[in-house]
């Protein structure tokens, strides 16, 4: 199974590119650990839910800014 690594400002613009659509995401965390989040762009909000089952509604410049220099990989 290949997997993409994405920065921050790629995947939003994936999830653009991908409206209304929901993706498994991971988001790559320190020593290889992942934080898998499902994740998607409607309308004007990004739509994210962590591995604790919260779901948080992004602004896209709030979700830019939050994972600046996160690192996201997609199955």
């Amino acid at each position: 199974m290949q997997r993409t690594s994405l920065s921050t400002h790629a995947l939003v613009e994936f999830l653009k590119a991908n409206r209304f659509q929901y993706f498994d995401v991971s988001l790559l965390l320190h020593h290889g650990l992942l934080a898998t989040h499902t994740i998607s762009f409607r309308k004007t909000h990004i739509w994210d839910e962590g591995i604790d089952n919260s779901t948080l509604k992004w602004l896209r410049d709030e979700f830019l800014e939050h994972y600046e220099n996160a690192v996201w990989v997609i199955n």
